[in-house]
């Protein structure tokens, strides 16, 4: 036995399946300009209340830069906080405390920035690396 289509549920489909495109916003097909959804991140914070007001600011101040890293992931191009610009803003607080933990506070310690080692600090150098657990060795 077959099931037969009413005509009333085929012109519900069909009008439904027409009329759809027609409510869809250009914004959303990335027309006139606009950027589609899936090539923007979005952001959605659910359940902060009132207490975290401060973690969403921060979180949605920080959208354009979290865009430009999905940005430079998709197109291989280099970001605007690039990975050598935060290696060289850390290298100065590791070589604060190291020179606070081996007692050189005030003293001159010199640092060879292309060698990545001190130049006058043996003590220094020891701590500059750390052993490693088997299988997270670095190569030599």
């Amino acid at each position: 036995m077959t099931s037969r289509i009413r005509r009333r549920q085929a012109l519900a489909a069909t009008t439904t399946a027409v009329a759809a495109p027609l409510f869809i916003p250009s914004q959303v097909l990335g027309m006139n300009g606009a950027v589609p959804p899936s090539e923007r991140v979005n952001v959605g914070l659910i359940g902060l209340g009132s207490r975290c007001r401060r973690i969403a600011t921060d979180t949605l101040e920080n959208v354009p830069h979290i865009q430009n890293f999905a940005d430079c992931v998709k197109s291989r191009g280099k970001a605007n906080a690039d990975i050598e610009f935060g290696h060289r803003s850390s290298t100065i607080c590791y070589l604060l405390n190291i020179a606070r933990a081996v007692g050189k506070v005030g003293y001159e310690l010199r640092w060879d920035p292309e060698s990545e080692r001190f130049t006058n600090c043996d003590e220094g150098n020891a701590m500059l690396e750390r052993e490693r657990r088997t299988g997270w060795e670095l190569p030599t």
